[in-house]
């Protein structure tokens, strides 16, 4: 059934590749991580090549790929189809910048990097730029860049690309016009939570791996653009950081950052992770309080007062002051987990929100708290899978929607991310800015 679909699919692309009328200009952000794979390999071509062929008219698209040379050259050799459709449906040649984050810093990954590059060049006569990029690239490339030249910004990564390019659009004097650039998501990290939740928003049977991204890259093809909610976080430092996917603090967040040193063993980083922190559970102690979702106020009465002007956070008070009456204080001081959600899935196939949808203005608050036993725990994470895990009556996980909340760990050491982002360790608090910015979704 699933091959008819693709068939269908494919001939729906060809019928529409001569109603080209100009020639995208492209802007390729690869960051590469050395492995040794080669099962992966194809499954960027179709996503990419449907997003090539189906737009009636083609808008300049910014792609950022986040590239895995995995064993010599054959996960990037796929995207060379992807542009090479491009070049023979155009009538002259697009302009492609490669920014390559070697993870590795390996001689070998850049290396290959460069292999490619060329390779690209030589063959489908690109006017190809190439960086070698760091952590952050992306996020100063978006911050300065001329957005004029494009119609969308697709990355072709995990979550973390994202979060960088995100934060980048509101770092820009012209944040408010900038992160209306609509936003796409082509899975290629380890996570992949945007692109599972962007799949289950189509209300389609759930998919993974390659089937993942070819769903995405159809929706990328057929350009619709949805609202996405943006969270703004203030640490106690004074930073603020712009989120769409996640807060965690203890076990998740412990998993996502510890999993890193397997990081060469794909997806399966978090289930060995898992594992481990499991055999070595820890307890949290920390102060939480949120707005709940039924709230009707508008703004805090004491108001947050900044120099600070993006999306200005009124249901929130400087940390400093108590959260104002109508907030829920939670009596639990010791905690497993706390887990923000914003869209419906933490991981590739963990369903962590059901209902939760890409521009609801809700917060998806989770935590368990002390007392749960590790056999019911990872009971529970295996029924996330299937997104069952509330149905149990777990008494140690309880679930509450919010607008906005306050997190002040009192445990002197522990680990908190932000859409699978470390940041730093200590209070924060958060309220949610529906609808925000935009993303190509169902």
């Amino acid at each position: 059934m699933y091959s008819f679909v693709t068939k269908t699919r494919t001939h729906s692309i060809s019928a529409v590749t001569h109603t080209h009328t100009h020639t995208p200009s492209v802007l390729l952000h690869t960051h590469t991580h050395t492995r040794h794979q080669c099962c992966y390999t194809h499954t960027h071509t179709h996503a990419i090549s449907a997003v090539t062929h189906t737009h009636t008219h083609t808008p300049s698209v910014l792609l950022h790929t986040h590239t895995h040379t995995r064993h010599q050259c054959c996960y990037t050799h796929t995207h060379t189809h992807a542009i090479s459709a491009v070049t023979h449906t155009h009538t002259h040649t697009p302009s492609v910048l490669l920014h390559t984050h070697t993870h590795t810093h390996s001689i070998s990954a850049v290396t290959h990097t460069h292999t490619h590059t060329h390779r690209i060049k030589t063959s489908y006569r690109l006017d190809c730029e190439t960086f070698i990029g760091r952590q952050n690239h992306a996020r100063d490339l978006v911050r300065s860049a001329d957005l004029t030249q494009w119609d969308a910004l697709v990355i072709l990564s995990g979550d973390g690309l994202l979060f960088e390019v995100v934060n980048g659009l509101m770092d820009r004097p012209d944040w408010e016009k900038a992160i209306q650039t609509p936003l796409g998501i082509l899975p290629g990290g380890s996570g992949n939570a945007l692109a599972a939740s962007v799949h289950h928003y189509t209300r389609a049977s759930p998919v993974w791996g390659e089937d993942l991204l070819t769903s995405c890259g159809f929706l990328l093809c057929k350009g619709l653009i949805s609202k996405l909610d943006l969270i703004s976080i203030r640490l106690s430092s004074g930073a603020r950081l712009f989120s769409f996917l996640s807060l965690a603090w203890g076990f998740v967040a412990d998993v996502d950052i510890e999993s890193e040193q397997f990081r060469q063993i794909g997806a399966l980083r978090f289930l060995l992770s898992t594992l481990l922190r499991l055999a070595y559970l820890r307890i949290y102690q920390g102060k939480l309080a949120f707005l709940p979702a039924e709230s009707q106020r508008e703004s805090a009465s004491a108001g947050f007062s900044t120099a600070d002007s993006r999306l200005p956070d009124h249901l929130l008070v400087p940390l400093e002051q108590p959260v104002p009456q109508d907030w829920t204080l939670v009596e639990e001081r010791e905690f497993v987990l706390v887990l923000a959600m914003f869209q419906s899935h933490l991981g590739e196939d963990l369903l962590a929100a059901p209902d939760a949808h890409a521009d609801d203005g809700l917060i998806h608050l989770f935590y368990v708290t002390a007392g749960i036993s590790r056999t019911t725990l990872l009971r529970l994470f295996w029924a996330m899978q299937s997104g069952t895990h509330l149905d149990w009556g777990c008494t140690h996980l309880v679930y509450r929607r919010a607008r906005a909340l306050r997190l002040e760990p009192l445990s002197e050491a522990g680990v908190m991310t932000v859409d699978g982002e470390r940041v730093e360790y200590g209070p924060l608090q958060a309220q949610v800015h529906r609808g925000a910015a935009r993303l190509i979704s169902a």
